[in-house]
């Protein structure tokens, strides 16, 4: 028989061993990991996908919901089971926008163990070619109307960020008119072809149900490749520089997307001096087996309520500018990648600075 594998995340270590033990009692399962927070929770449906998500309403630095969302975009394969009883409605709407199930925290456990040895028997059913009864089998349920908003949002992403790759190929190309065939320019009008072609093709695996690709990614080569993609865009008169620490360690992500965090953040910078000024980005690695990348301009600055954190979200404070949607794309690459950001005013001089950690490999 086929082994379920079983991720649980619950922020009480209490609860968290409860469940264990109460599963312990069933056949065929095997607990992948039982974590306290979202983070590790996402590094665990990145690097194995599991059969089933067990999540409480609470968790160490975020909600069950958050991880909800999480599995629909890395593992939308998996069955999700909420232990516990929310007050909030928007919960409850989870439950019809997909593979979402919710039972009590009784003291045995004893629906959360009936449900999952329901998903046993189905798996067992399958294998050997019985049919099976689940209400999946029926066919894909109609797009709920947050799906489509959140397809939405992704899709007005991609033509967002499209437009900044097509914008710097524009750019190249100007330029290799006025050039004797420069190598260089060539190359970077090709990188810029090619990220737009990846991009495009990462909207149309994430519509025909595919999570990102995960893998071990040099952070410090997307930085340089996307720094010099970008620079036709970037006025003259903003001096670029960088600090990449020696022996970076790797970090743990889709290397399409890590290049869209990159490029908007970027660019923002440069957006926020349309008169000058120093665009400065570094990367060192962090406490906590984390790489901390840090872009920090000298414009004027980013108003107070305009301060987000990796939970938050902000309007542009530059009207026409790229701000508003690209730090929206900029947190949610984040955000899958189980990682946090941080934006705030420099204290050492007018302008903004932000500190982006993501997990390493």
């Amino acid at each position: 028989m086929a082994m379920v594998n079983i991720l649980i995340a619950e922020k009480s270590n209490t609860a968290r061993q409860a469940i264990v033990e109460a599963l312990a009692r069933l056949d065929a399962i095997a607990v992948q990991g039982a974590v306290a927070d979202l983070q590790g929770a996402v590094r665990a449906l990145c690097r194995h996908p599991p059969d089933l998500v067990i999540t409480g309403i609470e968790l160490a630095d975020a909600s069950g919901l958050d991880l909800i969302e999480a599995t629909r975009q890395l593992a939308p394969s998996s069955h999700v089971v909420v232990v516990g009883t929310p007050s909030r409605d928007v919960w409850r709407r989870q439950a019809t926008a997909g593979r979402v199930r919710f039972v009590p925290a009784e003291p045995e456990l004893r629906e959360l163990c009936s449900v999952v040895a329901s998903l046993v028997r189905r798996s067992a059913d399958a294998d050997e070619g019985r049919p099976v009864a689940d209400d999946a089998a029926a066919g894909p349920e109609p797009a709920s109307d947050e799906e489509l908003r959140l397809l939405g949002r992704i899709t007005a992403g991609v033509a967002h960020d499209l437009n900044n790759y097509l914008g710097a190929t524009s750019a190249l190309l100007a330029l290799l008119e006025t050039a004797a065939a420069d190598p260089e320019l060539v190359a970077r009008a090709r990188s810029s072809v090619d990220q737009a072609q990846r991009l495009a093709g990462s909207l149309v695996s994430y519509i025909r149900g595919a999570s990102p690709s995960f893998e071990t990614v040099d952070l410090a080569a997307i930085v340089d490749r996307t720094l010099a993609l970008v620079a036709p865009l970037i006025s003259r008169d903003v001096e670029v520089r960088t600090d990449i620490a020696s022996r970076l360690p790797a970090v743990w992500g889709a290397p399409s997307e890590l290049e869209q965090l990159v490029l908007n953040l970027v660019l923002n910078a440069a957006d926020a001096m349309p008169n000058g000024g120093e665009l400065t980005v570094r990367l060192h690695p962090g406490t906590a087996a984390v790489v901390c990348l840090e872009v920090s301009d000298t414009g004027a600055g980013m108003p107070a309520d305009a301060l987000v954190t990796s939970g938050g979200r902000t309007a542009s404070s530059k009207p026409g500018r790229r701000a508003g949607l690209g730090l929206g794309i900029v947190r949610r690459v984040v955000e899958r990648h189980g990682g946090s950001i941080r934006f705030a005013p420099r204290l050492d001089r007018a302008g903004s600075i932000v500190w982006t950690l993501l997990p390493q490999a």
